[in-house]
C-alpha cells in the first residue's frame, strides 16, 4: 500500500490516533456512561489527545455497529474536535478495510487523502500484465460504507479475497491458459489439415482441367482430320469430273441417276427378300404335303389294312397331289421373275 499526501489535523498535537480491538472493548464494555465522567477519564488517560482518541472510538463504534445509534458517552457534539469526526485518514481507512475484509492485501491498493476524505486506487485488471492503476476515487460513502462502485472493481475484489480464492483464480487462469494453448494447437492442426485438403483439391482440379484440355485437343485433332478427309474427297471428286469432262450440271444429274438406281436396287432387294420368305413358306408347305402323301401311300400298300381304309387313303392321296403341281409351278414362276428383274 502506498500513502500519499498524509495531512495531520491542525487541531491535534500528532494527528488522529488509531486504536485496536482490545482498547475499544476496554472503553466500551462496562464503561462509565455519564459523558462528563467518561470524557474526564479519557483526558486523564490520554491527556491532550483524549479528543482524538474519543473520535477514533466513535468511528470504530459506527463501523462495528452499523445501523445502531451511537451511545451518548461516545457522541462528539460536546467537544471541540468536530473536524475529527468527519475527517478520514489513510491509517483509519486501512484499519477499517482490515476489520471488514480479513484477507485484505494492502499492497494491492493505493490510499491517498484529499481534504477530509480518503481516496482509493486499485490495480487495473483490464491490463493484468501491466503495472496500471485505476483513477483515484472516494473509498467510503456518507454512511461510512465502502462505495458500491469501488466494491465492484475487479482490483478491489482481488485485494480483499482470501488466499484460497486467489489460488482458485490462479488455477482457473492456468486452466484457461492451458485450454487456450490446446485450442491454439487444435486450430493449427485444423489449419494444416485445411491446407492439405485445399492442396489436394487444387491438385484434383488441375488434373481434371488437364484431362479436359487433352480431350479438347483430341477432339480438335479429330475435327481437323475429318475436314482434311472431306477436302481430299472433294478434290478427288473434282478431279474425277475433270477426267470425265463433265459439267457441274451433268455431275448433278449423274448424282441423281446414281441415287435413283441405288434406291431402286434397295427396293428390289427388299422385294427379293420378301419373295424368298414366301418361297421358304411354300417349301415347308410342299414338305408337309409330301409327308402326308407318303403316309397315305404306306396305308395303300399295306395289304393287312381293310379295303375301305386303303381306298380312303387312295382318294386322300389323289386329292393332296392335285395342288402340289400348281404350287410348285407358282413358286418357280415367281422366283424366276424376281431373278430376271434383279438382273435387268
Amino acid at each position: 500500500m502506498e500513502v500519499e499526501g498524509t495531512d495531520f489535523d491542525p487541531l491535534t498535537e500528532e494527528g488522529q490516533v488509531d486504536i485496536n480491538d482490545e482498547e475499544f472493548d476496554a472503553w466500551t464494555q462496562g464503561a462509565e456512561t455519564d459523558p462528563l465522567i467518561y470524557d474526564a477519564a479519557l483526558e486523564n488517560k490520554y491527556g491532550s489527545r483524549w479528543k482524538s482518541f474519543k473520535a477514533a472510538l466513535n468511528r470504530m463504534w459506527q463501523s462495528k455497529n452499523r445501523g445502531s445509534p451511537v451511545p451518548e458517552y461516545l457522541e462528539l457534539q460536546n467537544i471541540d474536535e468536530q473536524g475529527a469526526t468527519a475527517r478520514e485518514t489513510v491509517e483509519w481507512a486501512t484499519q477499517e478495510l482490515r476489520m471488514r475484509y480479513p484477507n485484505f492485501e494492502v499492497d494491492d491498493i493505493r490510499l491517498t487523502e484529499r481534504g477530509n476524505k480518503v481516496l482509493i486506487s486499485v490495480r487495473d485488471m483490464r491490463y493484468p500484465d501491466a503495472n496500471r492503476w485505476t483513477k483515484p476515487q472516494l473509498l467510503f460513502d456518507d454512511s461510512g460504507s465502502v462505495k458500491v462502485n469501488v466494491a465492484r472493481l475487479r482490483g478491489f475484489k482481488e485485494a480483499t479475497r482470501s488466499d484460497l480464492e486467489r489460488l482458485k483464480t490462479l488455477n482457473e487462469r492456468v486452466a484457461l491458459e492451458r485450454r487456450a494453448e490446446g485450442l491454439q494447437e487444435t486450430l493449427e492442426e485444423r489449419e494444416a489439415d485445411y491446407m492439405r485438403q485445399n492442396q489436394l483439391l487444387a491438385d484434383a482440379q488441375k488434373r481434371e482441367l488437364d484431362d479436359k484440355n487433352q480431350l479438347i485437343v483430341q477432339m480438335r485433332e479429330q475435327r481437323d482430320k475429318a475436314l482434311r478427309d472431306r477436302d481430299q474427297a472433294q478434290r478427288a471428286f473434282e478431279l474425277a469430273l475433270r477426267d470425265l469432262d463433265m459439267s457441274k450440271e451433268e455431275a448433278k444429274n449423274l448424282h441423281i441417276t446414281i441415287a435413283g438406281s441405288l434406291e431402286e436396287r434397295r427396293q428390289l432387294v427388299a422385294e427379293i427378300n420378301a419373295k424368298e420368305g414366301q418361297l421358304r413358306q411354300m417349301a415347308q408347305t410342299i414338305e408337309d404335303l409330301e409327308r402326308n402323301i407318303a403316309e397315305k401311300r404306306e396305308i395303300i400298300n399295306d395289304q393287312t389294312r381293310p379295303e375301305e381304309e386303303r381306298e380312303a387313303a387312295q382318294k386322300e392321296a389323289e386329292t393332296l397331289q392335285k395342288p402340289e403341281a400348281h404350287v410348285g409351278v407358282a413358286v418357280r414362276t415367281n422366283a424366276n421373275a424376281a431373278y430376271y428383274q434383279l438382273l435387268s
